[in-house]
């Protein structure tokens, strides 16, 4: 292709609009009579060097995309069209649809990147789109429609967009994004083709999310032998409070490199939930983080043994391992070299103190390097002092989510009167899940007359509480 002064060079790829000539050894995308503009907004470096087996599967995901638009020529809704690339925080998502775009965009008459991290970043970046079409002489721009300026002027013909992280799911027609994609395409317009990359795993159920991407897809490895990490049970209730209170909690630091800004403690009693809540949050957010480590700081001892498992299942290269198994800080902190290139997320679960003998401060990356990513802390512990971080308390469980755990753990006994057992067990020990859970343990051990008896005493209560209710009687 002879490129003209403004145009980019192939393998470069520049924010802004080129002018190109008739491609004839590609593809014949113009008419011969006729300059045409070349919109590549992408204004970032050229993608990581490309090894055989994402090469392998780059050739695969366009040939079904080349397919697929071929099967169906009169398709015209945008969902057929869209190509989700799915992983974790960190995994390379965005680096494989460079690289897509890198190997083909020549067979592609436009080429767009929006940065779809959140709204404001999508609209800013069809506005700039839009700037640059009016620096280029288009004239046919409606007012406060640069979705709809773009889409006219670049549809018209074989055009990529790539959607870059984008938070929502499938359902994002019903979302504020849904308005950076048209529903149907026009009748002038041609199949684009749509890469949406995500840490959204609800898009693993779209059609065009294909199994053969999983080999070049990391998974997210918490670390279980050692440190004691598993899922949470699987009735968890309530604590909606407490995991809103985390995640706004890092949400809000997301611009603050200092560690204490990013350190959640998580206090209250023996059995009340502190860990289980600390694993429903790793649960509900783990796509968000590139590595997750569970860090057992009961004692000194396991937190030794916490690190060195870490080390061992993610095969970090340590020049000075034997000096390093007398040394858990100097273990920590190669770890934390390795690990905080990505977002990360530790949790410290069973920690005594801060910064006593047998605390933690000495196994936290205090000191962020440059190029590091801040990571995310939660700690659960029994101490209610330490004097940094978030401290959020873990409290017992209201009547309701009592009520609602019971019903569910009394489930496979068919029992129909979880309501009074609820009542009992709540009234006579709280609303400590662990007790719930030990409460159900023990159910088959108790005798239908203590069942009765309780029942018994629960309906006399009801009774005087109606009695207290009803109108003074008038003579």
């Amino acid at each position: 292709m002879a490129a003209q002064p403004e145009s980019t060079t192939a393998g470069n790829i520049n924010y802004g609009l080129q002018k190109v000539e008739k491609q004839s050894n590609v593809l014949n995308l113009y008419s011969s009579k006729e300059t045409s503009i070349r919109i590549e907004t992408f204004n970032i470096e050229d993608p990581l060097d490309i090894d055989e087996d994402e090469d392998r599967t780059l050739s695969e995901l366009h040939n079904e995309i080349q397919d697929r638009n071929k099967s169906d020529l009169k398709d015209k809704k945008i969902n057929s069209f869209i190509w989700p690339i799915t992983g974790v925080a960190g995994s390379g998502k965005t680096q494989y649809a460079l690289k897509y775009v890198y190997k083909y965009k020549r067979e592609y008459a436009h080429c767009l990147l929006i940065n779809a991290s959140t709204v404001e970043n999508a609209q800013e970046s069809f506005l700039d789109t839009e700037n640059d079409l009016k620096a280029k002489g288009i004239t046919e721009i409606k007012k406060d429609a640069c979705v709809e300026n773009v889409y006219n002027s670049t549809l018209t013909n074989h055009s990529l967009i790539v959607f870059d992280d984008i938070d929502c799911g499938t359902n994002f027609m019903k979302t504020d994004f849904g308005k950076f994609f048209p529903p149907t395409l026009k009748t002038d317009w041609k199949q684009p083709v749509i890469i949406v990359t995500s840490k959204n795993r609800d898009w693993e159920e779209h059609k065009n999310c294909r199994s053969s991407w999983k080999p070049w897809r990391p998974t997210l490895d918490i670390v279980e032998e050692v440190t004691g990490y598993k899922d949470p049970i699987e009735y968890f209730v309530g604590r909606t409070d407490v995991l809103n209170t985390v995640q706004s909690t890092f949400e809000e630091a997301k611009e603050n490199t200092e560690v204490s800004s990013h350190l959640v403690i998580l206090i209250g009693m023996p059995g009340i939930g502190k860990s289980e809540t600390a694993r429903m949050y790793v649960n509900k957010r783990k796509a968000d983080y590139g590595n997750i480590i569970w860090i057992n700081a009961k004692t000194q001892e396991l937190i030794f043994k916490s690190f060195s498992e870490v080390s061992r299942k993610l095969q970090l290269p340590f020049q000075n391992l034997e000096t390093l198994k007398k040394d858990t800080k100097g273990l920590a902190r190669e770890v934390y070299k390795e690990l905080c290139q990505m977002s990360l997320l530790i949790v410290f679960d069973g920690a005594n103190s801060w910064s006593s003998e047998d605390g933690i401060r000495n196994f936290i990356p205090m000191d962020i390097k440059r190029g590091w990513k801040t990571p995310d802390i939660i700690v659960t512990s029994r101490n209610r002092n330490w004097g940094t971080g978030k401290v959020i308390e873990v409290e017992e469980l209201c009547f309701e989510d009592c009520h609602k755990l019971l019903s569910c753990l009394l489930n496979r006994h068919a029992h129909k009167d979880t309501w009074i057992l609820s009542f009992l067990v709540y009234w006579r020990y709280g609303g400590l899940p662990i007790v719930a859970q030990q409460f159900v343990l023990n159910y088959d051990r108790s005798s239908q007359s203590q069942i009765a008896a309780c029942k018994e005493y629960f309906n006399a209560l009801c009774n005087y509480k109606n009695f207290l209710n009803t109108p003074v009687f008038e003579t």
